[in-house]
């Protein structure tokens, strides 16, 4: 009988220590758990701020050079102050970006279909639309191709540049003609076309620009 009141205390003592090991487990587990669901959440904000980064440097919809996460891992709709419409109402910046990837790819990216893609942030299944969540394969070839070599800091305006050269040519040639000197605002889509299948800045205007007609293209 003795015995038995001896062993009570440490019975009761061996429950408590099970009892609190078991607590103090499953604390421990749920913490690690939680600390590993935090840690994915972090890596998918990260991964879904890179590809709004992206997008929007790809195309001019910044106006910095350098990528700040936090200022540019955002959707932001098509920036006017950016990109600049023109007279036409059209965003010459960025008819000039797919022109430029046409050419040197030889893969066509509607201009419509980068507008409406910049129209909404979330796609219909109520998702983020990210230009790599498997949706928009045009978009994502696009994107890809313009963070090679870093395209979209230095293709870009040497392309511009380009063009601007073969108009200043363009109007040189044709001046006396009664021609009026075009500002890259005032270009239509089938002007731009126009000016970048001449493969450089002429020299000799008689070479090529002779053949452009511009005037035909204003309407």
């Amino acid at each position: 009988m003795r015995i038995t009141k001896r062993k009570t205390p440490q019975l009761l003592f061996i429950f408590i220590f099970v009892i609190l090991s078991v607590f103090g487990f499953i604390a421990v587990r749920a913490a690690i758990i939680s600390n590993r669901e935090a840690e994915r959440e972090a890596a998918t904000i990260l991964e879904q701020q890179i590809a709004y980064a992206r997008v929007n440097f790809a195309f001019r919809n910044v106006g910095v050079m350098e990528i700040n996460i936090e200022e540019e891992g955002i959707f932001r709709p098509l920036c006017e102050v950016m990109l600049r419409k023109n007279d036409l109402g059209i965003f010459g910046d960025l008819y000039i970006l797919l022109l430029m990837y046409e050419i040197n790819t030889g893969n066509t990216l509607a201009y419509e279909t980068v507008i409406e893609y910049f129209s909404q942030e979330f796609e219909p299944d109520g998702s983020l639309r990210l230009y790599n969540n498997g949706n928009h394969p045009e978009i994502y070839a696009y994107v890809e191709w313009m963070w090679e070599g870093n395209r979209w800091r230095n293709e870009f305006v040497n392309f511009v540049d380009r063009i601007i050269g073969v108009l200043a040519a363009y109007y040189r040639y044709n001046r006396d003609n009664g021609a009026s000197r075009l500002r890259i605002s005032d270009l239509t889509p089938q002007m731009f076309r126009e000016l970048a299948r001449v493969p450089h800045v002429i020299m000799d205007p008689e070479s090529c620009i002779s053949e452009l007609n511009l005037t035909n293209l204003q309407e």
